[in-house]
Order: structure tokens, then sequence, then C-alpha cells
């Protein structure tokens, strides 16, 4: 295959990647968000329908576990997580489509095509395992018991100690760390 061809390939398989990567960022983007709208109205229906005795308390207590139901969904599916693991891999993909286009050599080489195709088969595969790590729906780990501030609050109310020793969560995005302390009495 000449290199000419090798470099339209190639061209095409980053282009279709950035195309399927972005789409599935926004589907699962607008999924996210459609579940938010949905629990946002079924809090102010439940709310509405309380407050003016529109449906029996039976009703009203039904739409008003949705919220719930719906954050459970959410969490669950991931879906703001792989929306952005979506966009992620765009980014990168686009970034490989102009080295081939605008930074190889004149002429084009197979040798640098061949190494464009290596970056781009060593992204998939890094992209592939933090998918398969971070992002699967893995009911195991849901099962799994994690530690918490809440099941270290449990442990100093039974009597490990009065005073409870200060928690300290991970750092937030801008960079700060949160620390939180409880006092019993």
């Amino acid at each position: 295959m000449p290199v000419d061809d090798k470099h339209i390939d190639l061209k095409e398989v980053l282009e279709n990647q950035i195309w399927y990567s972005e789409r599935e960022a926004s589907l699962n983007h607008y999924a996210s968000l459609a579940l938010m709208v949905l629990a946002l109205g079924s809090t102010l229906a439940a709310s509405v329908l309380a407050i003016f005795s529109l449906a029996s308390e039976k009703i009203v207590g039904g739409i008003a576990g949705l919220p719930a139901v719906i954050a459970i969904i959410a969490l669950t599916l991931k879906l703001d997580a792989i929306s952005n693991w979506n966009y992620r891999k765009a980014v990168k993909t686009r970034t490989l489509l102009r080295r081939l286009m605008y930074e190889g050599p004149e002429p084009m080489t197979t040798d640098y095509i061949a190494s464009i195709s290596a970056e781009f088969n060593r992204l998939d595969d890094v992209m592939a395992k933090e998918r398969l790590q971070n992002l699967t729906l893995d009911w195991a780990s849901v099962l799994r018991h994690k530690p918490s501030a809440v099941s270290a609050t449990r442990s100093a109310i039974a009597g490990r100690s009065r005073w409870p020793s200060i928690w300290s969560l991970p750092p937030s995005p801008c960079g700060t760390r949160l620390i939180w302390t409880v006092q019993f009495n």
C-alpha cells in the first residue's frame, strides 16, 4: 500500500474515532442531564401534589421516592464519568490527528505513519484499561464495604472513643483539602 493510502486510512480511522467518542460523550451527558431534570421534576411534582392535596398520600409518597431511585441509577451507570472519558479520548485522538496532518515530514514516510498508529494503539489500550477499571458496571464494588465518615462516626458512637479523630477528605479539584471534626457530648 502506498504511503498516501496509509496516511488517508489512518486519518479516516482517527476522524471516525473522534466522531464516535464525541457522540458517545454527548449522549451520556444529555442522559445524565435528563435524569437530573427527571429527579427535580418528580420532587417538584410531589411537593405540589402534597401542598395542594391533589393526590393520595401513597401516590405522593411514590413520586417523592423517585429522586432516590433516579440518583441510584445515575450513580450506578456513571454517565458523567463515561461522558468525560469519551471527551478525553476524543481530545487525545484529535491531538494524534493534528500530529499526523500538520507535524509530519514532507513527504510523509511510512515510519512516521507507523509511529502515529502505534501511539493510537497505546492510547486505545490505556483508555480501555481505564474504562474497565473505573467505569464498568460493577455490583461487587457496590456490595464491598468502604470506610467512610459515617462508619467512623458509628465506631466513635459505639464507644471506641468519645472524641473521634479528624477525618480528612481527598483534595478537591481546586487543590484544597477539607477537614471535618466531629464532637460527641
